[in-house]
């Protein structure tokens, strides 16, 4: 089964995002913030990581860089970044630190569904 792990500061995103994944047949697991989300990632491995950008303690940029550090000799989990941050620079500097996607809020959640179902087969 698929493990996915979502990193989210607003507890309403974070449950809203956990049911529709657990709908959909996916094991879940959460985190509040960024530092959490790596201590979730040292003790669950997930295959994906869903991570907002702003959030306490570590933002989801300081996430994917300490992940990218973790993982540097092997594949690293799938990283979807869920962020209102709408500006150009933003969604730039995610793919160039090595996220697989970056989808802005709000989103349709079937358009969530297909675009971790494309990142997935990617990696089968």
């Amino acid at each position: 089964m698929v493990q996915i792990l979502i990193v989210e500061d607003e507890q309403a995103i974070r449950e809203a995002l956990k049911e529709i994944l657990e709908m959909s047949g996916y094991k879940v697991i959460t985190a509040n913030n960024g530092k959490e989300g790596y201590e979730r990632v040292l003790d669950n491995k997930p295959d994906l990581i869903l991570s907002d950008i702003n959030m306490p303690e570590w933002n989801g940029y300081e996430l994917l860089a300490a992940i990218n550090k973790l993982f540097k000799d092997t594949v690293s989990p799938i990283f979807i970044f869920l962020t209102a941050r709408l500006e150009k620079y933003d969604a730039r500097q995610a793919m160039e630190m090595g996220a697989n996607a970056y989808i802005n809020k709000p989103y349709h959640h079937t358009e969530l569904l297909s675009i971790i179902a494309s990142q997935l087969n990617e990696r089968i």
